[in-house]
Formats: structure tokens, C-alpha cells, sequence
């Protein structure tokens, strides 16, 4: 499915916004981080030990982005 917005962005524009901001602007850990832009983890050590899903820190940095993005928009 291909969606017209208007835009000549592409979603890892976004992506990697998101991410740059997130270095810069949030106290976010790096796992957070990656979890928000959905990458998996392919270290079979740690994904065995983490069974945590982060959900409260990602909703946060989440949010955090997206007041960012209105007040910038």
C-alpha cells in the first residue's frame, strides 16, 4: 500500500529523526530508544536476560516526541 502525504520524506526520515532527537534532547536510555523505533534485538544473550518490554519508558519518550514535533510543527 502506498500512501501519497504530500511529502518527499520517506519513513526512515522520520526514523532517524527521532532517533537523532532522542540522542540530543531526551535522558532516554539507548534501549529505549531502539525499542521506539521497533528494531530488534539480535544479541541472543541479552534478549534472553531482558524480558522487560520498557513500555512505561517508551510511552514517555514517545510522548516527549511528540510535544516536540507539535511545538515545532
Amino acid at each position: 500500500m502506498v500512501w501519497d502525504l504530500g511529502t518527499r520524506a520517506v519513513p526512515h526520515d522520520l526514523r532517524s529523526s527521532l532517533r537523532n532527537w532522542a540522542a540530543d534532547c531526551s535522558e532516554a536510555p539507548r534501549a529505549v530508544c531502539e525499542l521506539a523505533l521497533v528494531h530488534v534485538n539480535t544479541n541472543s544473550i541479552d534478549a534472553a536476560y531482558r524480558w522487560t518490554d520498557l513500555f512505561e519508558s517508551w510511552g514517555v519518550l514517545v510522548d516527549d516526541w511528540a510535544a516536540f514535533l507539535r511545538h515545532n510543527a
